[in-house]
């Protein structure tokens, strides 16, 4: 069967990294298409990304705009997760931009997608709780500008499943059930949403405060008290006084003072009774109903779909407006791009600059490792010594291969790992010597 094949696979970059492992750039041989190849070492990041996984079995990846996982299985200690190759995230490309806030037709492209991913996730009743720019990746930026896809699963469950006691979310993104230790639902993936979308008009985060009591305060003086019956049945928040004796600080805590969440994005800018301002009144709308402070009054999936600042109906006619008409291109743009052209993604990829970050790979080479090199098969045959520096190995040429390489450029410090024995990677940039030497 085609899952019994044995897949060659080329290093091409390291693409990043974290407290979870690395993720790197892939070529699979066979057919020259790319990989992004995710690197875990620990067991239950593995086991939890595996289950978030499997609850999507039945979404199709590109319709649903959630990231397709390609394979996934363990080897030697570690864990690999194999996913189609996209750009970067919208956290490093707001980076790029230096904060650069996007313009509202920009985020009503974005806000869309993502819209129908967690639709789709409301209907196999599952919970991605983590949502952040970070895991909110652009599929192409060059070809199809805003078009993006949700990633790292790694948390999402079933929402009955979904643990009353436990902290989820990034603190700048998290929903006020979660601080209040009120029943938690699909809606915290909306309240994150919402985070999202403004940290992308503001170029900032909404919540950038350094404290779990700053950022409850500060939603409090934007949204305004949750009901009396969830305060009631959630946990009892602290005066300024209990704060002050809890931190052991000196002074009482002080949370800065806050705009109206129309005048934080800048209506003061625009003119009134222009297309731009209607646009803008119907995105603040949205943005409340997404983040208000009780779950079950906060809007839906399906109904931020139909909504006004999504569907672009309260605006006037494209051929009025230069305003709308741009709306309208930005979404039509991040729409034309082919499911099938998604996954066959080519780059310019020299980048062998970053090599030398692949030293933080945690594999080993020892005996019986296979490395592929140009047209060549060695095969680890003793581990000789090794040092901070890298390891020395003695290898047996196996085989000669004849191979061409697309495009014919040939790129420095390449190394190939079959599915069986995956990821031999090359440790201290000593892979040229393993050539070399033999």
């Amino acid at each position: 069967t085609d899952y019994l094949r044995i897949h060659v696979y080329c290093f091409e970059t390291f693409l990043g990294g974290g407290s979870f492992g690395v993720v790197s750039k892939f070529k699979k041989l066979e057919d020259d298409s790319r990989v992004a190849v995710k690197l875990l070492t620990n067991k239950t990041s593995f086991t939890n990304e595996v289950r978030g996984l499997s609850c999507l079995r039945e979404l199709d990846p590109n319709k649903s705009n959630i990231i397709r996982c390609i394979d996934h299985f363990p080897y030697k200690g570690s864990y690999l997760i194999f996913y189609e190759l996209l750009d970067q995230d919208l956290c490093d490309f707001m980076a790029k931009r230096i904060n650069k806030p996007l313009k509202m037709g920009e985020v009503r492209c974005i806000a869309k997608q993502l819209l129908v991913s967690l639709r789709e996730l409301k209907h196999i009743h599952v919970t991605h709780l983590d949502i952040k720019p970070n895991n909110i990746l652009l599929v192409n930026h060059s070809l199809w500008p805003f078009k993006v896809k949700l990633a790292d699963l790694g948390l999402a469950r079933k929402t009955r499943l979904v643990s009353l006691y436990d902290v989820y979310q990034n603190r700048h993104y998290r929903a006020p059930e979660i601080f209040l230790g009120l029943p938690r639902d699909e809606g915290m993936d909306m309240w994150s949403l919402g985070c999202v979308l403004i940290y992308l008009i503001l170029g900032n985060s909404l919540f950038k405060n350094n404290s779990e009591y700053s950022v409850v305060s500060k939603m409090i003086t934007l949204f305004g008290m949750p009901h009396k019956t969830s305060l009631d049945t959630g946990w009892r928040l602290k005066t300024p006084q209990e704060y002050k004796i809890k931190q052991k600080k000196r002074s009482t805590p002080t949370v800065p003072k806050t705009k109206p969440l129309a005048e934080l994005l800048g209506q003061e800018k625009l003119k009134p009774d222009t297309t731009k301002f209607k646009d803008f009144l119907s995105m603040i709308d949205l943005f409340k109903r997404m983040l208000t402070m009780e779950a079950a009054d906060r809007i839906t999936p399906d109904d931020a779909l139909n909504h006004s600042f999504i569907t672009m109906e309260n605006l006037p006619d494209a051929s009025e407006s230069l305003y709308v008409k741009f709306g309208k291109e930005v979404l039509a743009r991040s729409e034309r791009a082919s499911p099938a052209r998604v996954t066959e993604m080519e780059e310019d990829s020299d980048q062998s600059e970053l090599s030398g970050q692949v030293k933080q790979s945690t594999f080993t080479l020892e005996k019986g490792v296979q490395l592929i090199h140009r047209s060549n098969i060695y095969q680890v045959e003793e581990v000789i010594g090794s040092s901070a520096n890298g390891i020395v190995v003695k290898l047996v040429l196996c085989v000669v291969r004849q191979w061409t390489h697309a495009g014919g450029r040939q790129q420095s410090r390449k190394s190939l790992f079959r599915k069986e024995n995956p990821y031999a990677v090359p440790q201290g940039g000593i892979f040229n010597k393993f050539h070399a030497g033999c």
